[in-house]
């Protein structure tokens, strides 16, 4: 037994609602110390053979166990897995959502067996580990208050199931407002929405709603449930699953040359995920990140690698040019790859090689691999600047350059390791 050192407690929580405990990072794990009110409430939930370790054993839960850590004002502390990146659900796709939904589901079923329920049922209460959505917050289980009927059903629908089923119908677009704003959205303007139905109809119509979707039914009408939309590179690599793509096998044997200095990697453009899938396969680095903007080509990526059960690859869609740098900084990682990407930001979409090379750096803690395409954007007209050695003076600034290899027509594969 080993008691806190309180100045070494970490408060990354943004407020502090939780009455069961709070949460902290606490020598490089999650702990969360259980409020003495609550003491004998949690030891029933802890209990062999009791709700969390069914959901534990079910990985519907985040791996918990009662930490040999103590502090004075409390008589449990509790250590769960870590989970990284903090992803916020706005970078989900529309099957992440979906499972995140069921996920929900599936614990409240769970839940009911115990005679508990969950109090609250927002996106922020749940994490993907890898490509596994699991729930992260123990202080959302309470005693069932009602036998036939679930309290936050309401919440549910708000949060889940009218944004899945307006995202279904083609307005992503809307739906990524929703999810991207700090503002809560009012379950009547979602109704009148997707039912067209004026607001002064809205509380009849969810008694409807409501009345209809039993717990029950509510999976069946969510799992059928489908992204519809076309966007303009979702469908980039859907040949690359059937051929050889062997243009990857001089990066991947690079990787495995430095394996000892890379266990973690961020791919940045990755699209459908068809390199980060081949260094899950073919190395030894233990967490990728896959990240594109286009959510067509993340939901493709996440239906594969679920498919396959790859579970080490964590999908996201992350705007890379709009993205801030203190989001950037959740996703560092000893290696970031950035293949057949550079030309679209620097030539489409105009960023600077300055602000480019910034972010490389946030996201890269050793190094870096990417690709200079000598040829622009589909062949068009290029700036007198935009040359090879111009980009490779340019990266010096912050990589000292490691290889250059000029082998494949139309790219240039450039390594480089991050300057201290």
């Amino acid at each position: 037994m080993a008691e806190i050192k309180v100045e070494a407690l970490v408060d990354f929580q943004t407020v502090h609602m939780d009455m069961v405990g709070d949460i902290y990072e606490y020598q490089g794990k999650i702990i969360r110390v259980i409020n003495r009110r609550f003491t004998k409430h949690s030891r029933k939930l802890l209990e062999k053979g009791g709700l969390i370790e069914k959901l534990v054993k079910n990985k519907l839960f985040v791996d918990t166990w009662v930490s040999d850590l103590q502090c004075p004002d409390a008589d449990i502390i509790l250590q769960h897995k870590k989970v990284e990146p903090q992803q916020h659900y706005s970078q989900w796709s529309f099957e992440m959502m979906k499972d995140a939904a069921l996920l929900v589901l599936k614990i409240n079923e769970i839940c009911s067996q115990y005679g508990y329920e969950l109090k609250d049922c927002h996106q922020g209460n749940i994490m993907f580990d890898g490509i596994r959505p699991v729930w992260v917050d123990f202080g959302s289980f309470v005693k069932k208050q009602k036998k036939e009927r679930w309290i936050i059903q309401k919440e549910f629908i708000k949060c889940y199931y009218l944004p899945l089923l307006l995202w279904s119908k083609g307005y992503d677009g809307v739906v990524n407002s929703l999810f991207n704003s700090s503002l809560s959205v009012d379950l009547e303007d979602l109704i009148s929405i997707n039912y067209h139905s004026p607001r002064k109809f809205c509380d009849k119509v969810v008694k409807i709603i409501e009345t209809y979707l039993e717990l029950e039914k509510l999976s069946n009408n969510i799992k059928p449930l489908c992204m519809k939309s076309k966007t303009l590179w979702g469908d980039y690599q859907d040949g690359y699953w059937e051929r050889n793509n062997a243009r990857f096998d001089y990066e991947i044997n690079w990787i495995n040359q430095h394996c000892k200095d890379i266990n973690s990697m961020v791919e940045i453009g990755a699209n459908q995920g068809m390199f980060s899938y081949l260094v899950a396969q073919r190395t030894n680095v233990k967490k990728i990140i896959a990240t594109d903007c286009d959510q067509v080509a993340i939901d493709i990526m996440y239906k594969k690698l679920k498919s396959e059960r790859i579970e080490k690859i964590l999908p996201g869609i992350l705007d890379f040019v709009w993205s801030p740098c203190e989001i950037l900084r959740n996703y560092q990682s000893d290696l970031v790859v950035a293949n057949a990407l550079t030309h679209h930001l620097l030539l489409s979409q105009g960023m600077t090689m300055k602000a480019m090379l910034e972010k490389f750096s946030i996201l890269t803690s050793k190094f870096i691999i990417v690709e200079f395409m000598p040829k622009g954007v589909n062949k068009a007209h290029l700036p007198k600047w935009y040359t090879k050695d111009w980009f490779l003076q340019s990266l010096r600034e912050k990589f000292e350059i490691v290889e250059v290899n000029e082998n494949w027509a139309g790219r240039i594969i450039i390594i480089g390791k991050k300057k201290k």
